[in-house]
């Protein structure tokens, strides 16, 4: 058996806004089977381009459809069609969600507290009668989350790149945020899609904001409240513990230059 490519008559092209679509024609000879059997025999057979493959002279064009018909009881030809992977533009969504949290500051910056005088006949804990008592507190608030997410065509797999980057922040600004504050994007996801056998993928990159930074917070709760201690209300006491000493960041995803990812 022997394969053919490329016979003149009935080659044909064409350009369209999506590319070039190409058909070649190729033929089978010195083929022994029956019917549809021969039919399968010559799909089989070494030489024949498969599907997806690329055009042997057009760069990004693949292999997407071959049709065949049997000549003689020895012979069949295939049309094979060619089509340029479609150009896909970037794609943009920019918008915001709430999501709840919880926090110790009001919106200003000031930490968050609640007190209490106990009147003087209160009966539960005579020590405290008339004593005022202040503790820091803790509120539940909805938060805005700004977003970003980004769709496009690439030439790669990326596995790799999803590996590297999903969960992590920015180390500074960035292509899609040029005045982004250090750890103040995150990286919530890389989903690659491919409908050509994995010659081009469709990736869509999604990164949220916090203007906070995404670093992790600890704070010092008081055993017997419950509660952050009162470290604004008053006057300072010798020993009284700073800001510093009842809070504290950590550093608790991997830094990235998302430049790199030439978005």
């Amino acid at each position: 058996m022997a394969v053919k490519l490329d016979i003149i008559d009935g080659n044909r092209g064409r350009i369209t806004h999506d590319g070039w679509e190409f058909d070649r024609i190729a033929t089978v000879t010195g083929l022994t089977g029956d019917g549809h059997a021969r039919l399968y025999e010559a799909s089989t057979v070494a030489g024949m381009p498969q599907l997806y493959s690329v055009h042997p002279s057009v760069p990004f064009c693949y292999l997407m459809e071959k049709s065949v018909e049997s000549i003689d009881s020895e012979t069949v030809q295939f049309r094979l069609y060619y089509k340029s992977a479609q150009v896909q533009l970037d794609t943009i969504e920019i918008g915001g969600t709430l999501s709840q949290g919880e926090t110790s500051k009001d919106v200003y910056g000031n930490r968050i507290e609640v007190g209490y005088k106990y009147p003087a006949d209160y009966q539960l804990n005579t020590a405290l009668q008339g004593q005022s008592h202040w503790q820091g507190g803790t509120c539940t608030v909805l938060l805005p989350q700004h977003s970003i997410i980004k769709s496009r065509r690439e030439f790669y797999n990326p596995s790799s790149i999803a590996k590297e980057y999903l969960g992590a922040v920015n180390s500074g600004p960035w292509s899609l945020d040029m005045t982004a504050a250090a750890r103040t994007w995150l990286c919530t996801g890389i989903v690659g899609r491919s409908s050509d056998g994995e010659r081009t993928y469709s990736v869509t990159y999604s990164f949220q904001y916090n203007a906070d930074t995404w670093d992790l917070v600890a704070r010092f709760l008081d055993p017997n409240t419950g509660k952050p201690p009162v470290i604004f209300h008053g006057s300072y006491d010798a020993g009284q513990p700073t800001p510093d000493d009842v809070q504290t960041t950590w550093h608790g995803n991997p830094i990235k230059n998302f430049n790199n990812l030439g978005l």
